[in-house]
């Protein structure tokens, strides 16, 4: 929810990052009104009729909200005896959980991953028998991966899109340096290359050529570009590697953005509010965040020109993607219709920047022309990526260990020493 950096579900507690994640919300809640354009004005949607079919379909923004008020009235002229009423379920919730929203909504729109499902006594409804019986609906065009089997063997949700997480650069800053715009087949190398170039100084005035907004993910995915793994299976046991020479290598090539080459902000505890408004001041050349929030304009700051890349790649492309899917409540009152609603919204295009998991749709001239070539052409990176860690893959709560060694780098401590300090706690709580 707006730019609060995301916070790793585990064992191991993790005040610092609650702090970080309200000094970001409390800096998005004093700027998000000056910046946020004017909401777009629609016609209502209609009223039920007598007799009608009503679905109550749960979102999570308003922006989702205009967009599926328009796709409902699409759907209402192929069946006329169904109502779509489209619902923001979150709004003034400070906990938003699969409970709340499947007693809030008959069908809605989830993350795919984080929920356990209590097959006994499930609060949503396993969508196998519908796309059994449905036999003019097909997944042959899904991408590939999208579709990995759920609990217990059951479909407990429909893939409907995706959200990959890409590298934003203000063209500004590349034109007045007079730096060619980065290629999408880039590497870190060439990250470190284009954000030395681009960089003008850390003081007031000064730009940043790059900066990552959450660098723990951003060093996991590293890693993971050169095949290399915080937490890895052997003959049948965890092994964690935060003291291994690959991983402290790769600490030291983040640490030495800032340190040696003076392109990226000091990492350390209680930066999201600096980070935020660097970014909307226009003092970061170059940042990571979700494609999804490429129109967020209160996030990125009004008029300005940006470009999407995918993420750099390593010995191999990596992307972390996230997934959104429908569900149909265990209470929904007419659990058909919501099928059959669900079959509609996944012949169209999602909205905003998501990317839409048929294959066919991602092709499309209709999406390029949605999200722009650049974003298209991020998508089908993530898409193709040799590795794709997506959250449910994390290695939670080593995360926050990684975060931890960082704080201690920030505060003084060595690269080593903090990573011993990392793996010390990492074994600690495997042997719980």
């Amino acid at each position: 929810v707006g730019p609060v950096v995301p916070l790793v579900q585990g064992e191991l507690p993790a005040s610092e990052l609650l702090a970080e994640a309200q000094q970001r919300a409390d800096a998005w809640q004093a700027d998000r009104a000056a910046v946020e354009p004017e909401p777009v004005v629609v016609a209502p949607p209609p009223t039920s009729r007598p007799g009608e079919a009503v679905i109550v379909f749960g979102v999570t923004s308003e922006g989702q909200q205009v967009h599926y008020e328009v796709l409902a009235q699409g759907f209402v002229e192929t069946r006329r005896d169904v109502h779509v009423q489209v619902e923001d379920v979150t709004a003034g919730q400070s906990v938003v959980d699969l409970a709340l929203m499947a007693g809030s909504a008959d069908v809605f729109l989830r993350e795919c991953y984080g929920d356990y499902v209590d097959p006994d006594n499930p609060p949503i409804l396993d969508l196998t028998p519908f796309i059994d019986a449905d036999t003019g609906f097909s997944t042959d065009d899904y991408v590939s991966w999208v579709l990995a089997p759920g609990q217990a063997g059951r479909v407990w949700g429909l893939p409907v899109a995706l959200d990959a997480r890409v590298i934003y650069y203000d063209k500004a800053a590349f034109d007045e340096s007079g730096t060619e715009y980065p290629r999408a087949d880039w590497s870190w190398d060439d990250l470190l290359f284009y954000a030395s170039q681009v960089a003008t100084g850390d003081d007031a005035d000064g730009r940043y050529g790059f900066l990552s907004n959450w660098l723990p993910l951003e060093i996991y995915l590293y890693l993971e570009s050169y095949d290399i793994h915080l937490v890895e299976r052997q003959d049948g046991a965890l092994v964690y590697n935060f003291d291994s020479d690959a991983v402290k290598q790769a600490v030291r090539w983040w640490v030495d953005l800032d340190r040696e080459h003076g392109v990226m902000p000091p990492a350390g505890a209680d930066t999201g509010a600096r980070d935020y408004h660097l970014v909307m001041d226009g003092r970061v050349a170059m940042w990571s965040d979700p494609a999804s929030n490429r129109d967020a304009l209160w996030r990125h700051g009004p008029d300005r020109q940006l470009g999407v890349l995918p993420l750099p790649r390593g010995d191999r492309t990596v992307a972390s993607v996230g997934s959104l899917c429908l569900h149909v409540s265990a209470q929904a009152a007419d659990p058909g219709a919501g099928w059959e609603w669900i079959r509609y919204l996944s012949e169209n295009l999602p909205p905003g920047y998501l990317a839409p998991v048929r294959t066919s749709q991602l092709d499309s001239s209709a999406f390029r022309m949605q999200v722009g070539e650049d974003v298209a052409i991020a998508y089908q990176s993530a898409v193709e990526a040799d590795s794709r860690p997506g959250p449910s893959d994390w290695p939670a709560p080593y995360l926050a260990l990684l975060h931890q060694a960082l704080e201690d780098i920030a505060n003084g401590s060595s690269v080593d020493a903090a990573l011993a300090e990392a793996q010390t706690e990492a074994d600690r709580f495997s042997s719980r």
